[in-house]
């Protein structure tokens, strides 16, 4: 429409040819039109997408795994006073771990180590004895069954029968330079026969004769106790000489029916025995009064207990001088080394529990079976460290109903005519 109001031609107002409108002759030259989408653009922006949905969803759950974990970690701990004071004694001393291979397990590495594995079962007496594992399957398929718990030490056997004699008869003791020494009486009664545990020869008539001896035992009380408490009357016990209060000790071992002994430190290749051990480098005369040290505590003894054997640096001649001298005092010796003329020695086997590994005491527990079977008789040094006290208490319990073996205490090896009821 025109400024007179009248509508204008289209056709009127359009330009001449040549001339085209100025709206027509912008310069497109530096735009580029957008490509086409293809079918295989669209399937790869569509797998770009997929895989970083992917990624973060894998990082989410990362993320989330951690969290929880430290969760459980922070509020999973063992209250420190429900710890038996025997298992912080080993954690606090690692050195006692010998052999930490892997497919085997070892003593104790920490306080949360097989934690679900303690029972929590009252105690109960007269308690008969559970089903054990099959050892020669067990070594067989290579495999160690997870009873790694220390609990069974805890337990209590049952009533015992006490000892006759708990303490030393003054008949035959001497005093020498303040020590209480054990002698023969005037009327020939011998303080290993009297002391010893009273025992029913009708009852290994063809039956293998097993004795253990745990070695070692005093030095700490409340595994002391343990010890006492979980092994059947028959198990004889050798304490150490530096347990400072061995007297009670010793008298609690009797009470519960338990045959006593006492470890003589024996000079090694490496290392000092302590106050009371023999020692190649010193004179004949300060041996015997530290011998005299050892056995003179005033306590109801049968004899004493040497475990080392090859190791040991004494010569052979002033070893059976020992043998001899202890024999004079109406003791027994007990050690690796076996009985020449009228010795009253009990042999037993070498090293039997120098490695501390549990895998390795039950093949060595298994050894030793076999051996005492074809002897009829055997001699079982246990070393006072719970792996092995509580790898023998199974090894015992599998036992329990064998008709074929019985455990005697062991003054019952030394001789059987010679022995004497107490």
């Amino acid at each position: 429409m025109n400024e007179s109001g009248t509508e204008q031609n289209p056709t009127e107002s359009a330009p001449a040819e040549g001339n085209p409108p100025e709206a027509v002759t912008q310069d497109f030259t530096e735009s580029t039109p957008e490509p086409i989408p293809t079918e295989e653009t669209k399937t790869h922006g569509i797998g770009l997408a997929l895989v970083k949905k992917l990624s973060f969803a894998v990082m989410g759950g990362s993320l989330l795994f951690a969290l929880l974990s430290f969760i459980i970690a922070a509020g999973y701990r063992e209250d420190p006073s429900k710890i038996p004071s025997f298992r912080l004694s080993l954690i606090k001393s690692p050195q006692l771990i010998t052999d930490n291979s892997k497919d085997v397990a070892s003593d104790v590495s920490s306080p949360l180590d097989n934690l679900s594995a303690a029972p929590k079962h009252p105690q109960k007496e007269n308690i008969p004895p559970s089903p054990e594992p099959d050892y020669k399957k067990e070594q067989k398929n290579g495999k160690l069954l997870a009873h790694n718990d220390f609990g069974i030490l805890d337990r209590k056997v049952g009533k015992y029968t006490s000892l006759n004699i708990i303490d030393p008869l003054p008949v035959m003791t001497v005093s020498h330079l303040g020590n209480q020494i054990p002698v023969i009486s005037e009327s020939g009664d011998v303080p290993w026969k009297v002391y010893a545990k009273p025992f029913d020869d009708q009852k290994t008539k063809g039956k293998t004769k097993l004795a253990v001896l745990i070695s070692y035992a005093g030095l700490d009380d409340a595994l002391t106790q343990k010890i006492i408490d979980a092994f059947d009357e028959n198990v004889s016990i050798s304490f150490s000489p530096y347990t400072k209060n061995l007297k009670e000790q010793i008298e609690k071992a009797r009470t519960a029916g338990k045959e006593t002994y006492v470890n003589l430190p024996v000079d090694v290749s490496k290392g000092d025995p302590g106050p009371y051990g023999i020692m190649e480098e010193l004179t004949a005369d300060e041996n015997f009064s530290r011998f005299m040290k050892a056995i003179g505590r005033g306590v109801a003894i049968s004899g004493l207990l040497n475990i080392v054997g090859k190791e040991s640096a004494l010569p052979e001649n002033r070893i059976r001088k020992m043998i001899s001298m202890i024999n004079q005092h109406g003791l027994v010796y007990i050690g690796p080394q076996k009985s020449l003329g009228d010795d009253i020695v009990v042999t037993f086997d070498d090293n039997l529990f120098n490695d501390l590994n549990r895998w390795n005491i039950r093949k060595n527990l298994d050894a030793f079976l076999q051996k005492a079977k074809t002897k009829r008789a055997g001699l079982l040094i246990v070393d006072s460290k719970p792996s092995a006290l509580v790898e023998t208490l199974h090894f015992m319990d599998s036992l329990a109903l064998n008709e074929d073996i019985v455990f005697v205490p062991v003054s019952v090896l030394v001789n059987d005519s010679n022995r004497q009821e107490s």
